[in-house]
């Protein structure tokens, strides 16, 4: 697919650092985030609401370490946030970068955008581009959220995305794991997420290792390095500093 190819493309640059992973992070720590850009700052830390209601969504914030099939020596971070349904934000960057620059995805309700590495001129997603680019933050909240929230998936491991059409399937493979792949509104496979082992996280348990793959095609290996479960940032936050301002 044409935006995962461009993803690992503008991502995979440099060299590994060797940095070992940090310690799990309990419900209620928090573990540090990334430098904030203009109009970033996080608010307070919102209190404990225990299990939130299945419409609600999980407010998550989790970092990952990536080593790509392609470049297993240059390892690579991803910073992926959460907050409800439909904001989120991704941060790729790569360890051995000496100016810490990182390509950032956005999602604001039903809009997204791509903050390429090394500007600070965001593109906006439109079209079958902007669903692919939905799915996919939906396919990894899916999968980060499963056995945290209540996800209704029907008899047939399917949870509907929405209204167009789009699913998440989910396939129990018992000691093998479970997969969640992002099917298109034509019944089509994208991306597929296989989650290989488990950390606790309280009573409950989260995802600790994982593959990222389209078909038999691997394209990385990940590490949960933290996962947090009380974040919460204020709305621009989700948008790009060039577009912060039509943030509500």
């Amino acid at each position: 697919m044409r935006l995962l190819a461009g993803a690992c493309l503008l991502a995979a640059l440099g060299c590994g650092s060797g940095e070992e992973p940090a310690p799990p992070v309990t419900p209620g720590v928090g573990a540090g985030v990334e430098a904030a850009q203009p109009g970033d700052e996080p608010s307070p830390v919102a209190p404990d609401e225990g299990t939130l209601a299945p419409l609600r969504g999980r407010n998550l914030h989790i970092t990952s370490k990536l080593a790509f099939d392609t470049l297993p020596d240059a390892p690579h971070r991803l910073q992926a946030t959460y907050q409800g349904l439909d904001r989120s934000r991704w941060s790729l960057q790569r360890l051995a970068d000496e100016d810490a620059d990182r390509r950032i995805e956005y999602r604001s309700g039903a809009r997204a955008f791509l903050l390429p590495q090394d500007s600070g001129e965001s593109i906006e997603y439109a079209g079958e581009e902007l669903a692919q680019v939905l799915r996919r933050f939906d396919l990894r909240r899916v999968a980060m959220a499963d056995g945290l929230d209540e996800l209704g998936w029907d008899a047939d491991g399917r949870l509907p995305l929405g209204s167009n059409g789009s699913s998440v399937l989910r396939e129990d493979l018992g000691e093998e794991g479970v997969t969640f792949t992002a099917i298109d509104p034509e019944g089509r496979q994208e991306e597929i997420l296989h989650v290989r082992t488990w950390a606790e996280l309280g009573n409950l348990r989260r995802p600790a290792t994982l593959e990222l793959s389209f078909g038999a095609l691997r394209i990385w290996s990940e590490e949960i390095e933290t996962f947090e479960l009380q974040s919460w940032f204020k709305e621009r936050y989700f948008w790009p500093p060039d577009r912060a301002d039509e943030a509500p």
